[in-house]
């Protein structure tokens, strides 16, 4: 029976990765519980130290998480996301919703809180990878919510996550068990190897093929947000720097935890490539340096005026009505450059607000392509 070779996906991964922060007794049986340790997820340990003096839902969350057992650990859990709508610990408690389950063997309740736990954008690589598996399974084994369709495409997913996320090779041994375990439950034999259009676009990329990366990316889906960065990138590197910024910004959009920066870059190729300033039509970057520049030789010129004059006393003793003429001429000299400096920080603000509302549209503007307020 399929059910027979739930454990190989695990065991593999266990023997491929020795040491993964998985807490991977859980997945072997409910018998495995007690090695696994609970808080097993960035931040816990600092909030857990704080829970004396935390909220409500901090310290419900803390105890379940603190739970002697799988059963008060599930309750507790349960517990909570029903008496909390939302809070910075639900994408964590469905994930070890889904991880309590499986222990259990319980897979139609596997399916229902990983789903809930991957419709969260902000998981981090590794527990989306450990969700993607073990509720692609799952789906395998189900007696109630059976989907082969789905098991393959978490399958898929959850080999995009690793190699993106440059996790261990054992993630990539469950990935191929489970795509095995999908393939028996079809009644097939080995699944045959399947393209991966990305990594080969990816590969281009990495050997500096841009050419040839910037043709692969532009086939493959648009709203993948993997996609569309390093669509950017490739963009950037053979000089289309408008199609780039699209590209990097939209990436930035599809998924702002992991491509946050890219808004950044985007915005950067597009000061020193695109924005023109509207009144001269000059470069952003040419400006700002003709701004200081002038400034500095304004500077240059004041300080050498007053050292030309005042500079031969510098040391020396000389009669109080000089001295206080020198001292008053240099409270003036200072006066003068510090308005200098005013007036070049205020064309340049005024240079800088002009292009973030130039970006900020161009941003705007790429939502609406891509269909995301």
């Amino acid at each position: 029976m399929i059910e027979s070779k739930v454990s190989d996906l695990w065991s593999n991964m266990r023997r491929g990765a020795a040491g993964l922060a998985l807490g991977a007794g859980l997945f072997l049986g409910a018998n495995a519980y007690a090695g696994y340790l609970p808080g097993s997820h960035p931040g816990f340990a600092q909030e857990q130290q704080k829970v004396e003096q935390a909220d409500s839902k901090t310290v419900a969350y803390s105890n379940a998480m603190n739970a002697k057992n799988i059963d008060d650990k599930i309750r507790l859990l349960e517990d909570y996301v029903k008496a909390y709508n939302e809070s910075q610990y639900h994408r964590f408690a469905f994930k070890e919703l889904a991880f309590g389950y499986y222990g259990k063997k319980d897979y139609d309740k596997v399916i229902i809180n990983g789903d809930k736990a991957l419709a969260f954008s902000d998981l981090d690589a590794e527990s989306k990878a450990q969700l993607f598996l073990v509720t692609g399974e799952s789906y395998v084994v189900s007696p109630g919510k059976k989907d082969l369709a789905k098991a393959a495409d978490y399958a898929s997913k959850a080999e995009q996550v690793i190699k993106s996320g440059g996790l261990s090779e054992g993630y990539l041994k469950a990935v191929k068990s489970l795509e095995s375990m999908v393939e028996r439950a079809k009644g097939g034999g080995a699944p045959v190897a399947k393209p991966d259009p990305l990594g080969a676009a990816k590969s281009f990329y990495n050997k500096k093929d841009y050419i040839s990366a910037e043709k692969a990316l532009a086939s493959l889906d648009q709203k993948d947000s993997d996609v569309a960065y390093y669509y950017g990138l490739s963009l950037y590197q053979n000089k289309k720097y408008k199609d780039s910024i699209d590209k990097l910004v939209a990436a930035s959009i599809l998924n702002s935890s992991k491509y946050s920066k890219a808004k950044d870059t985007a915005q950067n190729i597009f000061l020193a490539n695109v924005f023109k300033e509207p009144a001269s039509g000059r470069n952003y970057n040419s400006l700002v340096k003709e701004y200081s520049d002038i400034a500095q030789q304004d500077i240059n010129k004041l300080n050498k005026d007053w050292n030309d004059k005042w500079g031969h006393l510098e040391n020396k003793e000389v009669e109080a009505e000089v001295a206080a003429e020198a001292e008053r001429e240099k409270k003036t000299l200072d006066q003068k450059i510090a308005k200098i400096n005013s007036d070049t920080a205020a064309l340049q603000k005024k240079l800088k607000d002009s292009a973030d509302a130039a970006f900020s549209k161009l941003v705007e503007d790429v939502r609406q392509k891509i269909g995301v307020r």
